[in-house]
C-alpha cells in the first residue's frame, strides 16, 4: 500500500482555504479537491507491505514523545499564499498554499522523521531533497501552460489562514479515475 506521514488540515482551516481557493480555480483549469483529503504531507513512503506500516506505526509511537519533536510543532501553521508545483521546466500538475508561519520548524520535523525512519524502506524520500512545507488545494484538469506562477489570478489573491497542528498521521493513498483518497492508518497527537 502507498503511505505517506502528514498533518491534517482541521475541518475549519480545510473549508476556508476550499473557500479561497474558489476564485481562483473558477479562473483556471483545476478541480478543488475534498476538504477531507486537505494534508501537509511530511514524507511521502510509497509501497509499503503491512509488517512495515506496522513498524511506522510504531515509529510515529517512539517519536511523538520525543523532546526533539516536540521543539519541532509549530504553534501554528500559517497559509500565506499560493503556489503552483512542479515548479522550473515541468507543467504546473497543482495549486497549493504554501506555508510560511512554521516554516522552519516543519522543515525540523520532516528531517526527523527522514532521519528516524530506516532507509530500508523503499520509496522513501531522500534528505538531499528540498522540502517546501505546502497543502494541495486542487489539480489541474489540462495541462496548464509554462508561467502560470506569475498569472495575475494567483498573484492577486491571498491564503491568510492559520491553524493548530493537532496530530500526525500516517495515511494510506489510494488512487482512482476520480482522484486520490486518502485513509488514516495511524494517528499520534502533537503535544508541543
Amino acid at each position: 500500500m502507498r503511505v505517506f506521514i502528514a498533518i491534517p488540515v482541521p475541518a475549519e482551516a480545510a473549508s476556508a482555504l476550499r473557500e479561497a481557493a474558489a476564485p481562483v480555480s473558477a479562473k483556471l483549469p483545476l478541480r478543488l479537491l475534498p476538504a477531507v483529503n486537505l494534508h501537509l504531507t511530511l514524507i511521502f513512503l510509497g509501497e509499503q507491505n503491512k509488517t512495515q506500516v506496522e513498524q511506522l506505526a510504531q515509529f510515529m509511537k517512539k517519536v511523538s514523545v520525543s523532546a526533539a519533536l516536540r521543539k519541532a510543532i509549530p504553534p501554528l501553521i500559517g497559509l500565506d499564499r499560493f503556489a503552483v508545483y512542479p515548479r522550473g521546466s515541468a507543467p504546473p500538475r497543482v495549486l497549493a498554499a504554501e506555508a510560511a508561519a512554521g516554516r522552519e520548524q516543519l522543515g525540523l520535523l520532516h528531517r526527523i522523521l527522514i532521519e528516524g525512519i530506516p532507509a530500508s524502506f523503499s520509496g522513501k524520500q531522500s534528505s538531499g531533497q528540498l522540502f517546501r512545507p505546502h497543502i494541495t488545494l486542487a489539480r489541474w484538469t489540462r495541462k496548464a501552460g509554462f508561467g502560470i506562477e506569475s498569472s495575475p489570478v494567483l498573484v492577486r489573491h491571498s491564503v491568510g489562514i492559520s491553524f493548530k497542528p493537532r496530530h500526525l498521521v500516517l495515511y494510506r493513498s489510494q488512487l482512482s479515475r476520480e482522484g486520490a483518497s486518502y485513509d488514516p492508518l495511524f494517528a499520534v497527537e502533537l503535544i508541543p
